[in-house]
């Protein structure tokens, strides 16, 4: 029988599972893991330091804080070229409604077309 290998994210969250604390199951794992694997602060991790994996800022990732998250559900755009990953916050926002000329909607029109097209009645 073929054995499967156990991930560094996989052992952290066994040992440190938080259902009760937001985000610390999520992010907070890769954190706990970059950290203990790149043995340097947050602000520090990178290639050198961390055996060859990349970290990123969070304006490549999360462009937009969870504080505004409502800016995907509102008439606009976002400025964010360079972003290479969104993150909606949908334990706070799967109750809105996603209108047709909303950074959400565009997003999902670029990026996901085939849902998008298969969902568009809803946007």
């Amino acid at each position: 029988m073929e054995r499967k290998r156990v991930t560094y994210a996989q052992r952290e969250l066994a040992r440190n599972f938080r259902g009760d604390i937001w985000a610390h199951n999520g992010p907070g794992v890769i954190t706990r893991v970059l950290q203990e694997r790149c043995n340097v602060s947050t602000s520090k991790m990178s290639a050198e330091y961390c055996d060859g994996f990349e970290v990123y800022g969070p304006k490549l990732l999360l462009p937009v804080r969870w504080q505004d998250w409502k800016v995907y559900f509102e008439p606009g755009e976002l400025d964010s070229p360079e972003t290479i990953l969104h993150h909606i916050w949908n334990r706070i926002s799967s109750h809105r409604t996603v209108p047709a000329d909303s950074p959400y909607a565009k997003l999902a029109r670029e990026f996901c077309p085939t849902t998008y097209n298969a969902y568009k009645d809803v946007f």
